[in-house]
């Protein structure tokens, strides 16, 4: 559906089979990887989203090809990288592009990378992907015209942590910059307080992948990692990769979306979740740590099928406290938690989602429900909520979303409103992070059209 806003009419059950997208940020992790290969790969599940069309059209500036074989599915092939910046325009558009900082530089011995954008979510700054290129020793500027840096070679055995007083709180990028970096430094690297993210753990394993089984990494899935690698030109001096082939897991902030939306509205929606073997683990760690407290009903049906059924005429919602953290915690990620904060407002009690970074910017969009007869409190970084059993409103009302988060999040609480048609603004946030989710929604009954607001 084209267009920034939608109009919502809720209070809808939502019924139907959903199928879960590959990852947004562990998409973006391998396509800034891609460059290191040496030879071809397949890659399956990468989401049909802006931000992967924006990455495909850089690396194939720089050598990689890419032949799309089906929907989702890629045929990736590179022989030689060499630094182009016919498509570096596209950087400013999307914060993972960062991370050619390293594939370009390893491959090419200088980069001059422009400022990544994205988003306008807290404070990022690039000098926390400098910190991490000093970690290497890599000489760099900032410029006007973005971060310059050149690199001679890179070796050497290294230990050291990835936070640091200046820069305490962290994103996946520093984590997988410093990944890649390790890959192909020659030495052994160890790392400290590496993210534990669904995205880092499949950079990690693409990357051992495509290096033909020549660089090991252990400690993935936790916060201390040990890269042992013979140096990229040992490592493109070997085997090429061939024949080999990785799926993309789910994205993290999709799953936990559809959750809601079958709580939210008292729907019963299927969800469909290709990946590997991890995902009923990360979806019994969901289900233990939240969905149960929360009253909502979590069934495996099958192979990577779930289903939540919330069409029982007992269903209620009960209140919980949410708590984020840097990190994965039992399958719940921290870009997940305002989304699943969304079920607030429909419990029969008190509950509160307190939030570990970004603070008031991760929360800020609840103040907004007021106009659909919500009940909230926000101090400093926590959200309380007195739920409700029914949200309504007698008048049109506009949500405004500027995140993937927050869009994501009063697009739920449309579609659990009852009343007047609501219209959701922000709708280009979702898009650049799930695919086709308006589409999906209307395919298991929720009614949405444009709106020109």
């Amino acid at each position: 559906m084209s267009g920034n806003a939608v109009k919502v009419c809720g209070g809808i059950p939502l019924q139907g089979e959903i199928k879960v997208s590959g990852s947004k940020h562990a998409a973006l992790a391998i396509l800034g990887a891609m460059p290191l290969l040496r030879g071809g790969v397949r890659l399956s599940n990468l989401p049909d989203i802006r931000d992967v069309g924006h990455m495909l059209k850089i690396n194939e500036s720089l050598g990689v090809r890419s032949l799309k074989v089906e929907n989702g599915e890629y045929l990736f092939s590179a022989d030689e990288i060499n630094f182009s910046s016919q498509e570096l325009w596209r950087v400013p558009q999307l914060r993972s592009s960062i991370l050619y900082l390293g594939s370009i530089l390893l491959n090419c011995g200088h980069v001059l990378l422009p400022v990544p954008g994205g988003d306008q979510l807290g404070l990022r700054p690039l000098h926390e992907f400098l910190y991490v290129l000093d970690a290497f020793n890599i000489r760099h500027d900032l410029q006007n015209r973005g971060v310059v840096a050149h690199l001679d070679s890179i070796s050497g055995n290294r230990e050291f942590d990835l936070c640091s007083k200046m820069f305490p709180l962290m994103g996946n990028n520093r984590s997988a910059l410093a990944i890649m970096l390790a890959y192909a430094n020659k030495g052994t690297t160890k790392m400290k307080n590496v993210l534990i993210l669904p995205e880092i753990i499949q950079l990690c394993q693409f990357l051992q992948i495509i290096s033909m089984g020549s660089v090991f990494m252990n400690g993935i899935g936790t916060d201390t990692l040990e890269v042992v690698s013979p140096g990229l030109d040992a490592i493109h001096a070997g085997s090429k990769c061939s024949g080999k082939s990785y799926v993309i897991g789910p994205d993290k902030c999709e799953i936990p979306f559809w959750i809601c939306a079958s709580a939210l509205t008292k729907g019963n929606i299927l969800l469909n979740i290709p990946g590997n073997d991890e995902v009923e683990k990360t979806m019994m760690g969901m289900k233990s740590a939240l969905l149960e407290k929360a009253g909502i009903p979590l069934e495996v049906i099958g192979p990577n099928q779930f289903r939540v059924d919330c069409q029982n005429e007992n269903f209620q919602l009960h209140p919980f406290s949410l708590l984020s953290t840097q990190h994965e915690l039992n399958g719940i990620a921290f870009d997940a938690c305002p989304i699943l904060a969304t079920l607030l407002f429909k419990t029969d009690g008190l509950g509160s989602f307190y939030c570990y970074r970004y603070g008031f910017e991760r929360i800020r969009w609840a103040r907004q429900l007021v106009k659909v007869g919500a009940s909230l409190q926000i101090k400093k970084n926590v959200l309380f909520v007195e739920g409700r059993d029914h949200l309504s409103t007698k008048e049109s009302v506009i949500l405004d979303g500027s995140d993937i988060r927050s869009s994501s999040s009063v697009l739920l609480i449309a579609l659990a409103t009852e009343g007047s048609p609501l219209v959701v603004r922000g709708l280009n946030h979702i898009e650049r992070g799930m695919e086709d989710v308006i589409a999906k929604l209307q395919s298991i009954g929720a009614l949405i059209e444009s709106s020109e607001l």
